[in-house]
């Protein structure tokens, strides 16, 4: 059972609609038991605090760079849950949470997330999904802001590139529940050639999160059900 502050944070910044802000933190009320307060790093805290309590960046980043800020004095005390905004609630996972926050706070581990499916520049760590606790993690952003005239403008890969080889204790939630979180397109599609993309209708039922990272976002999936359950009908 979690006794610390759980805390769900997302990021909304940019052209990225305010409407996955408010999907994802209701769609994750509806299904989960646990107690959290909702926040999001934005440059809109006026659009955003309607669904969760605006965290305003003390600089301005673009894109998924934004995410580095999770790492920084910006956040809030307690027990952290990162959520990419398309990704897409299919069912409760709260037994992966509760088994993530017990590890990392036994100190085996300093973050929990689900290997990146294509291994990315080589890189197994992803930012999609993440739990981690606050003030743990400040090295990695103090670092990104030393190194940031070259890392920034080079971007090579994205923040999950350049952070992954800092951190030494991940804890791979997948390699001990593989069904919790899947790419849509990667593991779920029957086909994805880079142009044309096949949904199946049904998926297997232990699927809980279903990433949609790149296209096609889940506001443009009108016609598969598990989407449209889950999402468009949030």
């Amino acid at each position: 059972m979690i006794i610390m502050k759980l805390n769900l944070i997302t990021v909304c910044t940019d052209k990225f609609p305010i409407v996955y802000v408010d999907k994802l933190i209701k769609k994750f009320k509806t299904v989960s038991d646990l107690e959290f307060a909702p926040y999001c790093i934005t440059d809109k805290p006026k659009e955003v605090e309607y669904y969760a309590q605006p965290l305003e960046p003390p600089f301005k980043l673009k894109h998924w760079w934004n995410k580095m800020f999770l790492y920084s004095s910006l956040i809030p005390s307690g027990i952290n849950i990162y959520m990419d905004l398309d990704i897409v609630i299919i069912k409760n996972f709260d037994a992966e949470i509760e088994y993530a926050v017990k590890k990392i706070k036994e100190g085996f581990f300093e973050i929990a997330c689900v290997s990146d499916c294509v291994r990315w520049k080589n890189n197994k760590f992803s930012s999609s999904f993440m739990i981690f606790q606050t003030g743990k993690l400040n090295h990695i952003f103090k670092k990104f802001k030393n190194e940031y005239n070259y890392v920034y403008k080079k971007d090579d890969g994205g923040d999950q590139v350049w952070t992954g080889p800092f951190l030494n204790k991940i804890f791979y939630i997948d390699e001990v529940f593989p069904d919790l979180k899947k790419n849509l397109k990667y593991q779920i599609a029957t086909e994805w050639d880079g142009q044309r993309l096949i949904l199946p209708n049904f998926i297997n039922d232990k699927i809980k999160l279903i990433d949609c990272g790149g296209w096609p976002k889940p506001h443009e999936i009108n016609n598969i059900p598990y989407i449209v359950e889950n999402w468009q009908k949030v």
